[in-house]
């Protein structure tokens, strides 16, 4: 039996750059179809409409296209238009390069809807790479504890923790956040950015104890710095955010 999540809203930004991205973005949709009854809004930005995805997607999945000869995704740009569309009490920000755990995504749910918490990291910042071999097995399976059973298998994505890959949060405390910050251009530290930001304006934040698993996939130029300019802009900006939490922990 499906769970009943109406009032929150799944966004997922996608340009397909392999066919790896369109069989992760399909399994992530799929998941969240299978397990709840819900929104799920996906935009797609590319220099034309290829009519892939489109035709893939389920009825039940809001989709728009963008067209956008620029090599480089402008997610912040891009989500924060998204988010002018959502008219539910809370939304989620998913990669659709992630493997989501059913349950901890209900129990992330159920702590917004306490009315006590502003956001949930449904993970406790390890993120997990899942290789070629094991994917093929959890695509198969349809079940996360194929992940979570072969876990001394796989490396961490990264060797600290993070705070992106996916949050949820009440759509209005993101929006008074100030959304996304736009001063990010294509990849970079934005996801560090939207934390240290929830963490100033005093949103309250609460992460889960489990893990998160990154579904791999050939990196481009749209999952690396494009250039050093863009690498300094954004460590630059992040710097910012981390002075701001300092002064005003001393008022």
């Amino acid at each position: 039996m499906k769970t009943r999540l109406e009032d929150i809203t799944f966004l997922l930004l996608v340009r397909l750059d392999s066919i790896e991205r369109l069989e992760n973005l399909k399994s992530t949709v799929k998941t969240l179809l299978r397990h709840f009854v819900t929104n799920i809004y996906i935009l797609e930005s590319d220099t034309y409409d290829k009519k892939i995805l489109r035709a893939m997607l389920s009825k039940k999945v809001k989709y728009r296209f963008i067209v956008d000869s620029d090599p480089i995704l402008f997610k912040t740009s891009y989500f924060n238009i998204m988010l002018k569309d959502v008219s539910t009490k809370f939304v989620s920000i998913v990669d659709s390069d992630i493997a989501i755990d059913p349950i901890v995504i209900i129990n992330a749910v159920e702590k917004l809807r306490s009315n006590e918490i502003d956001v949930v990291y449904p993970y406790n910042g390890q993120c997990f790479n899942v290789s070629e071999g094991l994917k093929a097995l959890y695509f198969i399976r349809k079940n996360i504890n194929v992940l979570y059973d072969n876990i001394c298998k796989m490396e961490l994505l990264y060797k600290y923790n993070l705070v992106g890959g996916i949050f949820l949060a009440n759509t209005q405390k993101m929006i008074q956040s100030g959304k996304e910050n736009e001063m990010y251009y294509g990849w970079g530290n934005e996801d560090f950015d939207r934390f240290w930001r929830f963490i100033i304006k005093n949103l309250r934040i609460y992460r889960s104890a489990n893990c998160l698993f990154h579904l791999c996939h050939p990196r481009f130029e749209n999952s690396n710095y494009r250039s050093k300019k863009q690498s300094d802009i954004s460590n630059k900006e992040i710097s910012n955010k981390i002075s701001e939490f300092k002064v005003s922990t001393w008022k």
